[in-house]
């Protein structure tokens, strides 16, 4: 397939390096920083503008990779192209593309896109689109480059976004607290990798609450005590301790 790439971040870097490494053709890259997208041009050996006026208008799919408040500037002035139009927003609604391109959908990356990865990751998508011949189009544009593809309407959209946003986001905000308390108590966060790492193996076994451990889980209130006065000079660390202890305690212990 040949792809026209607008955008120059993280998630056009990603899908594009994914589309290119699979045989698609990259035609174009548009991005608003012409040296961004002269540098994405050069890896991809293709061309590259920051001009709308310069955009190509034939391919087989343009796809918008801009954040979600840029879309709509992006949709007003995209000129009239000949070919399926996608943006990969989580939570813009797909008719956004409506008033402007007569082909169009969407094809959102459920994952956490980094172009400074060494690696690139594994990739689920949910595509939409209003007719079932374009929504197959998507389809199998998205299955060539990932084994995880579901078709998810604006409303399903949203609610993965919503969950990804707890167990990726809220999840490494976490990371981040403990990392300073690690930091500020004179301990290594590293020597934490292997039960973090275990946790998450455990869940493509089992279900979450299956594999819930600790002192909350256990009612261990001693230990909830004891846990709560070391962290008594780390305020943001002590609240979300009692806050997910008292929620822990709610879920497994109701009477």
């Amino acid at each position: 397939m040949d792809l026209v790439i607008i955008g120059t971040g993280n998630t056009a870097t990603v899908l594009g390096r994914l589309f290119r490494q699979q045989g698609h053709r990259i035609k174009q890259v548009y991005g608003r920083n012409t040296a961004a997208a002269a540098t994405l041009a050069q890896e991809w050996d293709t061309r590259s503008c920051s001009d709308w006026k310069e955009l190509l208008t034939e391919a087989d799919f343009f796809l918008i990779a801009v954040s979600d408040t840029s879309l709509p500037e992006v949709v007003s002035n995209m000129p009239c192209v000949q070919g399926v139009v996608l943006h990969t927003a989580g939570s813009v609604s797909r008719e956004v593309l409506a008033g402007r391109f007569r082909n169009y959908g969407v094809l959102y990356p459920l994952q956490s896109l980094n172009r400074m990865a060494p690696r690139l990751p594994t990739v689920p998508f949910l595509v939409d689109a209003p007719t079932p011949e374009l929504q197959t189009l998507i389809e199998d544009l998205a299955l060539s480059v990932s084994s995880q593809v579901k078709v998810g309407s604006d409303e399903q959209r949203r609610k993965y976004h919503v969950a990804a946003v707890i167990v990726n986001n809220f999840t490494n905000y976490l990371f981040a607290l403990t990392s300073d308390f690690c930091r500020k108590e004179g301990m290594e966060f590293s020597f934490l990798y292997p039960l973090m790492q275990e946790t998450v193996l455990r869940l493509e076994q089992s279900a979450p609450a299956s594999v819930q451990t600790g002192p909350a889980r256990r009612g261990d209130e001693e230990t909830v005590t004891k846990q709560l006065e070391l962290l008594s000079r780390h305020p943001d660390l002590e609240l979300h301790y009692r806050e997910l202890t008292e929620g822990i305690r709610r879920y497994f212990h109701q009477t």
